[in-house]
């Protein structure tokens, strides 16, 4: 068997030293790069360590008020963005309410989205225009009317339970 030499062409022979001289240049350029950063992130630490220790007390008291006023807003805004616009709520509960009926005690729970009520109607028929009324909306998702008691005088006293939708308090 015969071993056939071929002779490689010149442009063979110019990549391959191309690409040789462009892998060296490859890692030149990163180990000069890592020191460069590593010098830079050493001159940063130097100049923060000047800073702090040029620091006056007056300039770190200035900068701890900062920090707590800072602080302080960031608790109001997650206050503020879990508000719930009560006075949104009197204003509907105004609109619903039937003329002749009048409430004597009013428990409005926030969390829970209910209002408890203790009410008096002149009589059965406003009582029942005002659930069939309190049906129709759909910012109430349910009520429950109980102690329905008819008084000495004629009037019909009630208690009555609502449960809201999120939505009356935005």
């Amino acid at each position: 068997m015969a071993i056939i030499v071929t002779k490689k062409e010149a442009w063979q022979e110019i990549l391959f030293y191309f690409s040789l001289i462009l892998l060296i240049g490859a890692i030149v350029c990163y180990f000069a790069f890592y020191s460069f950063l590593k010098n830079a992130s050493r001159t940063l630490e130097d100049l923060e360590k000047q800073i702090q220790q040029t620091k006056t007390s007056e300039i770190k008291s200035v900068e701890g008020k900062v920090l707590r006023y800072q602080k302080e807003i960031e608790d109001f805004s997650i206050l503020f963005s879990d508000h719930k616009y009560i006075s949104k709520f009197f204003d509907y509960f105004e609109s619903i309410c039937h003329p002749k009926i009048w409430f004597s005690d009013f428990n409005l729970d926030t969390k829970n989205l209910t209002v408890g009520l203790t009410g008096r109607a002149e009589n059965f028929k406003i009582l029942g225009q005002q659930t069939l009324f309190l049906r129709t909306k759909k910012e109430i998702k349910n009520f429950d009317l109980s102690n329905i008691e008819l008084t000495s005088d004629g009037k019909v006293e009630f208690n009555l339970r609502l449960s809201l939708e999120p939505k009356l308090f935005q």
